[in-house]
């Protein structure tokens, strides 16, 4: 499982953070994935 997953259901957009060592922390990396790709294509 990647740190960050992006799903899409029905227009709804669900994030899942796998980084439970660091308390699921949101790190420069997933920020800048979420910056360039809001939504899955």
């Amino acid at each position: 499982m990647a740190d960050l997953e992006v799903n899409m259901d029905g227009g709804i957009a669900t994030l899942t953070m796998n980084r439970p060592e660091v308390r699921n922390a949101l790190s420069m990396e997933m920020r800048q994935s979420l910056d360039e790709n809001p939504t899955p294509t």
